[in-house]
């Protein structure tokens, strides 16, 4: 490669390199009100002015359930991650024993601190417009009670969303615009809590305005500063390795359910069954035993005599249309039976079984007689 080649690659990968650290510590994207977040809806620029003033503000990382009972413990509208109940217990403690609680409650969902608190969503505060060419959505609201954090008649830049309301006495209303409240206080034990509408007044695009760098100046006291910072990131899943130790297990179950679903089953060795099959006599003796009870002997005569008429059309021409007394003359001068054999056949008078089985014997010698004289020819 020629020098000048490689030095024009050497600038641009210079320049790449440089365009990416600049996108990587630049501001962030990201919606939540973290002392990490440098974008518009973070919370590092308070954090930092903390911070350069020489006030002992930390980040908390960890479970609430370590917090003690002194200082000022921000919880800026966290959502990845819900407070469980025994850090609702340890909150709890921290304000009975004189903490404050700045909660800036989320606009979406309810929590075991909402509950606590008795927190609903209320009137929307109406939208103010821009302020001196900025925050175009935003809303101007004012401090109706003076408090040790505040001054009467202070102003708040807070967002056109929906208000805060209670039923809980220990609240009292600091600031709002109309009917709609975007701040209210609650005394409880030695401490209090603050619960704000939403994360707004903390965020690095509106900590400037109007008097909210004023409000947490007076809010967060001279003690040391908390900012929670571990129910932003969401909770761990299980392990690697946890993950494949189910699949594994997943993977032998259905192995062992395959074989034993597939499988050929030993046992102790059997003789072998022995299977009678049943001979045609009882076939018969069952058949004509349910013909007796069902008193049919009529109708199987009719049907006995029907069936000797076809044999003697396909064997002798007797047609069946034939009347008994036609159809005899004709048997006996073509196959030199005496005459008067099918109208002896006839069922007359009571027809019971005795009389079916005389009539059956008697078809039998007949149909026998025919075949005797066919086979002679």
């Amino acid at each position: 490669m020629k020098p000048g080649a490689a030095l024009a690659w050497t600038a641009l990968l210079a320049a790449a390199a440089g365009l990416a650290f600049a996108a990587r510590g630049g501001p962030s994207d990201s919606p939540d009100a973290s002392v990490d977040n440098a974008g518009a809806a973070g919370a590092k620029a308070l954090f930092t002015y903390l911070g350069e003033r020489g006030r002992d503000v930390r980040a908390l990382r960890d479970s609430l359930e370590g917090l003690g009972t002194s200082g000022a413990l921000v919880v800026a509208a966290p959502t990845a991650r819900p407070v469980s109940r025994a850090e609702l217990l340890q909150l709890q403690a921290f304000v009975s024993g004189g903490g404050r609680l700045v909660y800036l409650a989320p606009r979406s969902g309810e929590g075991r601190v909402e509950r606590w608190l008795g927190l609903e969503r209320g009137a929307a505060l109406p939208e103010s417009g821009p302020l001196a060419g900025e925050d175009p959505t935003g809303a101007t609201v004012e401090v109706w009670a003076a408090t040790g954090a505040l001054r009467r008649g202070a102003r708040l830049r807070a967002s056109a969303d929906l208000g805060l309301r209670t039923d809980d006495a220990r609240a009292v209303p600091i600031a709002g615009s109309g009917e709609a409240v975007a701040v209210l206080r609650y005394s409880i034990g030695e401490g209090d809590v603050w619960a704000f509408a939403g994360p707004e007044l903390i965020q690095n695009r509106r900590l400037s305005l109007l008097d909210n760098l004023e409000l947490w100046d007076g809010l967060l006291g001279e003690g040391p500063v908390f900012f929670d910072e571990l129910h932003f990131a969401r909770a761990p899943g299980p392990p690697l390795s946890l993950g494949l130790a189910a699949f594994a297990l997943q993977l032998a179950a259905c192995a062992l359910w395959l074989a034993f679903a597939r499988g050929t089953r030993f046992g102790w060795p059997r003789a072998p069954v022995v299977e009678r099959h049943r001979a045609t006599r009882e076939y018969l003796e069952a058949m004509a035993s349910l013909a007796r009870r069902a008193r049919v002997e009529r109708e199987l005569a009719g049907e006995l005599l029907s069936r000797l008429r076809a044999r003697l059309h396909d064997r002798l021409g007797i047609s069946s249309a034939l009347d008994l007394a036609g159809a005899d003359a004709l048997l006996a001068q073509r196959a030199g039976l005496p005459s008067g054999e099918l109208a002896s056949l006839a069922p007359h008078g009571r027809f019971g079984p005795r009389e079916y089985a005389r009539m059956a014997r008697r078809v039998a010698r007949l149909e026998h007689a025919l075949a005797a004289r066919r086979y002679a020819r």
